[in-house]
Order: C-alpha cells, then sequence, then structure tokens
C-alpha cells in the first residue's frame, strides 16, 4: 500500500512526455477546481440569504409565544403574568383575530387587537395618540396607506368579525351574522411585523365585545422576550403557571413553514449542484484513461517489482483521488476568498448600499469536501473498472 501511495503521489506531480495529456489533466484538475469554489460560494450565499431572510421573523415576532393548546381564545389571570414578570421575562399579552376592514372607499381582510392589563400596541407611533379609546382606534402603516385614514380625517372606519357560536347561525330578517366595531383614526404605528397585513388597534373591551366575549383578561396569546430562563426551564415554568391548556411556542416552531422553506431550498441548491459536479467529474474519469493509456508502457514494470493487477488499481485510483484531493483544498482557498472579499468589501449589490449577504461556516466547508473527495472516488473506481489498459493485467 505504501508504494501504490508513493508512486500516485509522484505521478500526481510529474509530466508526461505528451503535452496533450498534460493539457487534458491540468484541464480536469481546473474543473474541480471551479467546481468547488463554485458550490463553496452558491452555499455560503444561499446561507446569508437565508440568515438575512430570518432576521426579518426575528425583528417581527417575540422569542417565545405562549397560545392555547388549540389556537384559540383563553383567559389568563394578572396574578400568571405577575409570576412571569417576577422571573425577569418580558410579557405581552395580546387578543388578536382576523377581521374584515371597512371604511368609505373599500375593505381590506386584515388584523384587530386588543391589549390587556396596561399593555400597548407593538411597534413605533408615527401620528396622533398612542391608546385607542372608546370611539376611536390605531392603525398600522399598510392600512393608513391602503386607506388614506388619518387622525385629522373625520371618516369612520369598521371592524367586523363573524359572531361566535357552537351551532349554525339563524339570522333573522334585518339581523347580521358579524359583530361591528368602528370608530375614526387616532393614532398611526408601524408595527414590528413587515407591515404588509393592515392592522387595527382597539381598546381592550370593544375587543372582547367583537368576539362576544364576557368581562375578563382573554388572550390568544402572550409574547415572551428576553427570559433569564434556557428553553426547557421556561417551559417548565410556563407549565407550572398555565397548566396544560397552553402551548409555548418558539420563534422557530412559530415561523416553521418559514424555516422549512429555506431549509428545502438550500437542499435543493445542494442536490443540483452536487448534480452539475457529477457531470464535472466525468472529466476526470476521462483524464485517467487517458494517463492510463500513457503510462500503460510501465505498467509489465509494475508487475516484475511484485505488484499484483489490485495494487496496479489502487495507483491509479490513488491517483485520481489526489488530483480531486488537491483540486477540492485549491477550491476551498479559492472559493473562501471570494466569500470574505464579497463580505469585507460588497461587490456585488442586492440594492444601492445593500451587499449581497454571505456566510461562510466550516460545515459548509466540510459538506463541499466531503462531497467532492466521495465522488471524485467513485468517479475514479468507476473509470478503472473499464480502463483497457488494467484488464489486459
Amino acid at each position: 500500500m505504501k508504494a501504490a501511495v508513493y508512486i500516485a503521489w509522484r505521478y500526481l506531480f510529474s509530466k508526461s512526455q505528451q503535452s496533450v495529456v498534460n493539457l487534458i489533466a491540468y484541464i480536469t484538475l481546473s474543473v474541480i477546481v471551479v467546481a468547488t469554489a463554485a458550490l463553496l460560494i452558491v452555499l455560503s450565499a444561499f446561507s446569508g440569504l437565508k440568515e438575512y431572510s430570518l432576521s426579518y421573523a426575528e425583528q417581527s415576532g417575540p422569542e417565545y409565544t405562549v397560545v392555547g393548546e388549540k389556537n384559540g381564545v383563553f383567559e389568563i389571570a394578572p396574578e400568571q403574568v405577575g409570576w412571569l414578570i417576577d422571573a425577569d421575562i418580558e410579557v405581552t399579552p395580546l387578543l388578536k383575530k382576523q377581521a374584515v376592514i371597512q371604511w368609505d372607499e373599500g375593505t381590506a381582510v386584515g388584523w384587530f387587537e386588543g391589549y390587556p392589563l396596561g399593555a400597548g400596541a407593538s411597534g413605533a407611533l408615527l401620528y396622533g395618540v398612542s391608546e385607542p379609546s372608546k370611539d376611536s382606534l390605531l392603525i398600522n402603516l399598510a392600512l393608513y396607506r391602503q386607506s388614506g385614514l388619518h387622525p385629522d380625517d373625520s371618516r369612520a372606519l369598521s371592524v367586523s368579525v363573524p359572531k361566535r357560536s357552537d351551532r349554525a347561525l339563524s339570522v333573522g330578517v334585518g339581523s347580521s351574522p358579524l359583530n361591528t366595531a368602528s370608530g375614526r383614526v387616532s393614532g398611526v404605528f408601524q408595527s414590528a411585523a413587515s407591515d404588509q397585513a393592515p392592522i387595527v388597534v382597539l381598546d381592550y373591551s370593544r375587543a372582547l365585545g367583537l368576539l362576544g366575549l364576557n368581562q375578563g383578561w382573554w388572550v390568544t396569546q402572550l409574547n415572551l422576550s428576553n427570559p433569564s430562563l434556557d428553553e426547557s426551564e421556561l417551559r417548565v415554568l410556563v407549565a407550572q403557571v398555565f397548566g396544560e391548556a397552553v402551548v409555548l411556542r418558539s420563534r422557530a416552531e412559530s415561523n416553521a413553514a418559514l424555516f422549512k422553506l429555506l431549509n428545502s431550498e438550500y437542499v435543493a441548491t445542494y442536490v443540483i449542484f452536487t448534480l452539475i459536479l457529477i457531470l464535472a467529474l466525468f472529466n476526470l474519469a476521462g483524464a485517467l484513461n487517458v494517463i492510463l493509456l500513457d503510462k500503460q508502457q510501465q505498467l509489465p514494470v509494475f508487475k516484475q517489482l511484485g505488484m499484483t493487477p489490485a495494487a496496479i488499481r489502487t495507483v491509479f485510483f490513488l491517483l485520481g483521488w489526489f488530483q480531486v484531493a488537491f483540486g477540492t483544498l485549491v477550491g476551498v482557498l479559492l472559493g473562501a476568498s471570494i466569500v470574505w472579499m464579497q463580505a469585507l468589501f460588497g461587490w456585488v449589490k442586492v440594492a444601492p448600499g445593500l451587499a449581497y449577504p454571505v456566510s461562510l461556516e466550516f460545515s459548509q466547508i466540510s459538506l463541499v469536501a466531503v462531497t467532492l473527495l466521495v465522488l471524485g472516488a467513485i468517479s475514479s473506481s468507476v473509470a478503472l473498472l473499464v480502463a483497457p489498459p488494467l484488464k489486459r493485467c
């Protein structure tokens, strides 16, 4: 085995007397280098884009959310919230449901929110007052752009939701299957979310009336931020405070669809480029056959040295694998340098002032290296199985 490794290593750096053989070897090495660098750059670019996309989820959503077991409305007590606050957890109770929002000129499907226990709307106030009243409401920037309503406008805006009932609604003449609350806009805020969905913030008592709930502290979720406990300890605390009627969701669980989509795209990108690598490594199989034809006059010498046909195959297998390993090393260094320069200088721009995000991790380098080495070993083995000079050994 040592002899096979030594001979293969010498063959890797030796030149043939035939210039065309040297040219084919250089082209094969160049293809491996470029393919390795391309795969690493693409994975780094997609990883950076993934982190950039997830940063919006981190900005628009809390770290943890307590929701009802059936995603419905559940009742809380002020002392329960107090216990969480005593554990150094920022708590924002929220009653939020989808609704039909209407004004003079149009209609939109969005959300209405109500905040109990003195909590306020999340986001920055842009204009007007920061809290709704019995006859006024707040809207977010998306709804302001869509409706044109503002605090100086005398026009009213209404919010409607279906009436709650365990049975089919029997609607009489002149009655409506909807509960409606209306009022003038008293403030415009920019919500922490991406501001694409219209949102109306109502006085909490009016929000309860819309859903037909009795007076109390009813919520659809509790947003928890900056917990001093780790996730397992937090889950134990939430179970102790609220029992089994609620579920604690992390940010990843709340955005499971987004995480799944990004991970699926990452895997799909890797698979597509791996298929391209397989095609590129056909060059290695062809190069090995050309090298074998060039070295076939030396095969009897190997036999006279006592090498078996299997040992001779090992020499050329290792030669192909060394070519892949050397090309992978150079390609990784080249790709990592390009990614590092993009992160440092931002040559490729997504928009003016915004460089294309990239993220290089050791796991990506390991994945690229293992992929190339495994595919290189398979390509070398397949090439040697059909090599005519070795069949005559």
